[in-house]
Order: structure tokens, then C-alpha cells, then sequence
């Protein structure tokens, strides 16, 4: 058998890329692997850890493992693309879960001229998909990084990554930018498709995990380090985000 020489993706366990009239429901089950989900035309609604997400054109997901995922049926047409995969032990990628405007059209053409392969256990077809995956990742990590948005939204969004270590809201940030809070909060939406809050929760959870991975510090000193009021609100809030407790992931990266 030929042998797969992975980037990032270590197996892809299904792949789904299909334009239908309608979708059927994903009851409510909690995924052991990777997902990346995204919508080319129409919409999809999905719920992670029981959040809801509306994927449109361009839009996508991307599920870590121990989320709980369900997905809404829909009656209207819809083109869609869904990769379910495992990473290789060494990888630690720190995508956003909600990814707005992201697919690019070489993604897009790429996908057609693959179109729906059956993986059958046929080393070559999944060759062909290990590597189509690992560049459609990359492809998506630079767009993320160099996504045009509004000055606004920019210096606010270097502004957060900048002040993860104090305490941050739509009061603060507005202040900062003198723009009045509806305005700014309504103007971070349209742009990011997040709230000011779950941007900067995102945020402060991506480092976070960093920190439990790579760092020495205690629990509790990373949740003051992050300004949260708490270690109890800290681990709340770590567990909605990512799925898991703070304490579990150190455990799982520790193993």
C-alpha cells in the first residue's frame, strides 16, 4: 500500500462534497475527531457545545475533538464540503471554531475538480485527499491572517491581542476607538461574524491553551494571569469554549 506523507493531517476518516436539495439532521453526538465543514452556497445551522453557528457562502467550521455537534435539517439547496480527519501528535492548530468568508475560490476549484471521491480503502485516493486537506488548511490559516477588514476592526482586534492580560469588553474597546457601543458592536458583527465578547473570549482561550501546554504556571495563575475574576469562571469559560476543562487539556497534553 502507498504510503500517505502528511503535513498536518495524520487520516481522514470521511470526506463529503455534495450539492443537494436538502440536508438531513446530525442528532446531537460528540466527535473524537477533526471537522472541517464549509457552506459554498446556501446555509447550514450547526450547534457546537450547544452554540449555534449559521454557515453561508464562503463560510466554515472547524469542530476539534470532545465537541458536542449537531447540525439542523434544511429544506433548501445547499453545496457543502466536510472533512473529518485526525491530526498528527505534533500539530497543535489553533484555528478559530466560526470562520467567516474564508474559502477562497482555489479552494472552491480545487474541490471541483476532485469532486466526491470514494475513499474504499484506495491508498492513492486518499493521498489525493490528505494533501488537498493539508493545503486547504493552509490556504485558510493565511487567509485568516490576512482577512481585509475595517481599520476599526483591525486596530480593535490588535488592541485585544494586546491587552489579553487586562480586563476587556465592548465598553472598553469602544472607548478606546471613540465609537459609541451600538455602532462598534454592530460593525465587529458584520465583520468578523463574532460579538466583541466571544472574540475576545476566543482570544484569551487560544492563549490559554498555549499557556497550559508550554508553561509551568498553575492553573490559577493563568486564569489571573488572564484577568478573569476567578479560577471557577476561568474554567467555565475554558470548558465552554474549548469543549473540555483546563484541567483535562493539561492532563491531555501532559500524556
Amino acid at each position: 500500500m502507498m504510503e500517505i506523507t502528511p503535513y498536518f493531517v495524520k487520516d481522514i476518516k470521511r470526506y463529503v462534497h455534495l450539492s443537494v436539495d436538502t440536508c438531513k439532521e446530525i442528532k446531537p453526538v460528540t466527535v473524537n475527531y477533526f471537522d472541517l465543514t464549509f457552506v459554498t452556497r446556501g446555509s447550514l445551522t450547526y450547534y457546537l457545545n450547544n452554540r449555534k453557528y449559521v454557515l453561508t457562502d464562503g463560510d466554515a467550521i472547524f469542530v476539534p475533538p470532545n465537541t458536542l455537534r449537531k447540525r439542523d435539517s434544511t429544506d433548501k439547496s445547499v453545496s457543502y464540503t466536510s472533512f473529518n480527519f485526525y491530526l498528527l501528535d505534533s500539530v497543535n492548530l489553533d484555528l478559530d471554531i466560526f470562520l467567516p468568508k474564508i474559502i477562497s475560490n482555489n479552494i472552491i476549484d480545487l474541490l471541483s475538480i476532485n469532486g466526491n471521491v470514494n475513499l474504499l480503502n484506495l491508498s492513492y485516493e486518499k493521498e489525493k485527499l490528505v494533501n488537498l486537506l493539508n493545503y486547504i488548511i493552509l490556504e485558510i490559516m493565511q487567509n485568516q491572517n490576512s482577512h481585509d477588514i475595517n481599520q476599526y476592526v483591525n486596530i480593535a482586534t490588535q488592541y485585544i491581542d494586546e491587552h489579553l492580560d487586562s480586563k476587556l469588553s465592548l465598553e472598553v474597546i469602544s472607548n478606546y476607538l471613540s465609537l459609541s457601543k451600538e455602532y462598534f458592536a454592530k460593525l465587529f458583527k458584520t465583520e468578523t461574524g463574532k460579538t466583541v465578547g466571544e472574540y475576545i473570549a476566543s482570544r484569551k482561550m487560544r492563549l490559554a491553551k498555549q499557556l497550559i501546554r508550554d508553561n509551568e504556571l498553575s492553573l490559577s495563575e493563568i486564569s489571573k494571569l488572564l484577568c478573569f475574576e476567578d479560577y471557577n469562571y476561568f474554567s467555565r469559560a475554558f470548558k465552554k469554549n474549548c469543549g473540555i476543562s483546563p484541567i483535562y487539556y493539561r492532563k491531555q497534553h501532559k500524556n
